[in-house]
């Protein structure tokens, strides 16, 4: 944080910038996030609008680096779909162009090794391999957040 930048603001609201600062350094945080945690902490609007403006400029914030990490953290980690993460990224208020970019992050061959991965992980602990067992394993995958065509596919071809 530049010495310059935080110089305006009076004491109270130099200590709640560093926590704030501090908040952000711990992992990628996206504005929505931080507006959550100004009401957690019940900062008025208006040093939360000023500490939210220094976050941006000095880098702290930065929307697109956050959708990216989301992502990657999301698919790689706990194996979720495009769908879901589209639709978490929109609940925190990602505008739908950086969330294009986000998704682009997940490279084709991984995301289709993932999903034949989980269904076959699936399937397994199901037991037996019947209709049953794969209409569960389609349920399975569609609450990953997995397109219902890529799982049609993949399930005809397993």
């Amino acid at each position: 944080m530049s010495d310059s930048s935080s110089k305006a603001l009076q004491p109270d609201q130099r200590i709640l910038l560093r926590k704030a600062a501090d908040y952000c350094a711990e992992q990628e945080r996206c504005i929505s996030e931080i507006k959550l945690k100004f009401k957690v902490w019940k900062v008025d609007s208006a040093t939360a609008e000023l500490i939210l403006d220094f976050l941006l400029k000095e880098g702290y914030i930065n929307e697109e680096r956050f959708a990216r990490a989301f992502a990657r953290g999301k698919f790689r980690n706990l194996g979720w779909g495009r769908i879901k993460i589209r639709f978490e990224l929109g609940k925190k208020r990602i505008p739908s162009a950086l969330i294009g970019k986000a998704l682009n992050e997940i490279k084709e061959e991984e995301y289709l090794r993932c999903i034949e991965s989980l269904s076959e992980k699936k399937l397994r602990s199901l037991g037996s391999d019947n209709e049953q067992n794969r209409l569960k394993t389609m349920r399975f995958l569609a609450s990953r957040g997995f397109e219902p065509s890529l799982i049609g596919n993949l399930m005809r071809n397993l």
